[in-house]
C-alpha cells in the first residue's frame, strides 16, 4: 500500500515518535481523517506551545478605551522572537455584579508598558507538563492611550449572565509580534469586578 493511500481503522491507541511517516487513517467512506479528531489547539497544546492567563480570584475591573491604566494587558515583550497567536477570551462576573450595557474591546498598539504589575496566573497547557511562556500577563500597567479597538464581547444585559462571555479569537487572526499587545477596555467603562482568562499559542516569529 502507497503513502498516499489511507487505512481505515480506529484512531491509534500510541503515540508516535517524531519523524514517524505513518499511514493516513481514514473512516468507513473512505475519507481520510483529520486533526478535527481532536479539537484545534490540540497540537500546540500537546507541543507545549498554548497558555492560559487569568484574572486574580478578586478579579478586576475593565476601565474605558481612552485609558492609560489598563488593568488586564497581555503583552509580547521585545526580543521574544515569538508571535502570540490569540485563541480564546473568557469573562465570567461574580455573583453579586453586573456588567455595564457595552462592548468589550480589545486594545491594540506597538509599545512598551510600564510601571508594571505581573498578574494573574499563566497556567501552561498541557496541565502538569506544558512550556515556559514568553508572553506577560499584567493586571496593572501604564501605557500610551490606544487608538485602535478590537470589539470582542458585546454586553446588550445589566444582569449577571448566567454562564461567561466566551469568545474564539482564533476565527479572528489576531496574532500580537514583539512589541505589541493586546488590553480589555470597554465602551463605556465597566464599573463592576469581572474574571477575564485568555489564552494564546506562542510560535516562532
Amino acid at each position: 500500500m502507497s503513502q498516499s493511500q489511507v487505512l481505515v481503522g480506529a484512531p491509534s491507541n500510541t503515540s508516535l515518535s517524531d519523524g514517524a511517516s505513518p499511514v493516513m487513517l481514514g473512516g468507513k467512506a473512505g475519507e481520510a481523517i483529520m486533526s478535527p479528531l481532536h479539537g484545534k489547539a490540540f497540537t500546540a497544546a500537546y507541543r507545549n506551545r498554548v497558555f492560559f492567563g487569568s484574572s486574580l480570584i478578586a478579579g478586576v475591573t475593565i476601565p474605558v478605551n481612552t485609558t492609560t491604566s489598563p488593568t488586564f494587558t497581555l503583552y509580547n515583550p521585545l526580543g521574544s522572537n515569538l508571535v502570540l497567536e490569540l485563541l480564546t477570551l473568557s469573562i465570567g462576573w461574580p455573583a453579586a455584579n453586573a456588567p455595564v450595557v457595552g462592548t468589550i474591546l480589545g486594545s491594540v498598539s506597538t509599545q512598551t508598558p510600564t510601571s508594571v504589575t505581573q498578574g494573574g496566573v499563566i497556567i501552561p497547557s498541557p496541565i502538569g507538563g506544558g512550556g515556559v511562556p514568553q508572553a506577560k500577563l499584567y493586571t496593572a500597567a501604564t501605557i500610551v492611550a490606544t487608538t485602535s479597538h478590537i470589539p470582542l464581547i458585546n454586553l446588550p444585559v445589566v444582569t449577571v449572565p448566567s454562564g461567561p462571555a466566551i469568545n474564539d479569537l482564533s476565527l479572528m487572526g489576531l496574532l500580537i509580534y514583539p512589541g505589541g499587545l493586546i488590553t480589555l477596555t470597554s465602551t463605556p467603562v465597566q464599573t463592576a469586578a469581572c474574571l477575564p482568562s485568555i489564552s494564546w499559542a506562542e510560535w516562532p516569529a
